[in-house]
């Protein structure tokens, strides 16, 4: 059983209750269920927000411990928990709530690729799903080492301008149970390639007031010079910023050749080495 896993705690300090902010009429939390269910066997929660304050059942529902609920503790841990609480499970599949632009399509594809690509069995499988783009400073940058398989790297020293392309997170993580068992960290991973534009995390207002625009232009199925020129408003804002920190996602028209975007990146492409993958 594959088990779509929505983690979600209360104490967001950029966007104080993030989580249940509500986009196109339902709340962040509810969008990642949508998906979970559309892709995974089952679907449950980890989260400290009270249960009556989501509208899903008691079968649904994780109530994370108060250790696993701070900024800094690793989805990885929260992963084992949830784990632990259930029976019968093969996998999970992490659907991260703050990404609400990931689509079905990119799930499923991250999904096939563990079951059809990853050189491993089901059980011990690590895929995440990853976007490809310039390198931003302050940002975690990921690398393929040699068996293919994705490392995070230290940050580019290069300033915004002058970084080359990277590759990053993009949201959602299959992982075999046994991979659970035994190792202690998300990376290294195999990968799947999502368009990049899908992978934009809300931090702060800003990003919300960003989201808010691309979602509906997502369900409109359209990505237009009006959309670019948000974006780069919303970099350049954050770039004027004293210690600025925060990785910004989205096409740069100011740059050329152009990022990847929807119509440029084919979601769930599957890549490998030199064999490719199977």
């Amino acid at each position: 059983m594959i088990v779509g896993l929505v983690c979600a705690r209360a104490g967001s300090q950029g966007l104080p209750g993030k989580n249940l902010l509500k986009l196109g009429g339902r709340m962040l939390i509810e969008l990642a269920m949508d998906k979970a269910r559309a892709t995974c066997d089952r679907v449950l929660i980890s989260t400290d927000i009270p249960l009556s304050s989501i509208d899903i059942g008691d079968d649904t529902y994780i109530n994370r411990p108060v250790g696993l609920c701070g900024p800094r503790v690793p989805k990885w841990d929260v992963w084992k928990h949830a784990a632990g609480e259930i029976d019968n499970v093969t996998a999970i599949v992490d659907i991260d709530v703050t990404r609400p632009l990931t689509t079905v399509e990119d799930i499923t594809g991250t999904i096939k690729a563990a079951r059809n690509g990853a050189p491993a069995d089901l059980w011990d499988c690590r895929v995440a799903a990853m976007w490809r783009g310039q390198a931003r400073p302050a940002c975690d940058v990921f690398a393929r080492d040699t068996f293919d398989c994705f490392n995070c790297v230290a940050e580019p020293e290069a300033s915004r301008q002058d970084a080359g392309e990277a590759w990053g997170y993009g949201g959602v993580y299959f992982v075999g149970i046994d991979a659970l068992r035994l190792y202690d960290e998300m990376w290294p991973a195999y990968g799947n390639e999502i368009p990049r534009a899908h992978c934009f995390d809300i931090d702060d207002a800003l990003d919300w007031e960003i989201v808010q625009d691309q979602y509906k232009r997502q369900a409109q199925d359209r990505f237009t010079g009006d959309a670019l020129a948000a974006i780069r408003s919303h970099r350049n804002a954050r770039d004027s910023e004293p210690g600025w920190v925060r990785e910004v996602y989205g096409p740069d028209p100011d740059r050329e050749p152009p990022l990847p975007n929807p119509g440029g990146c084919e979601s769930g492409r599957e890549f490998g080495n030199t064999g490719g993958w199977r």
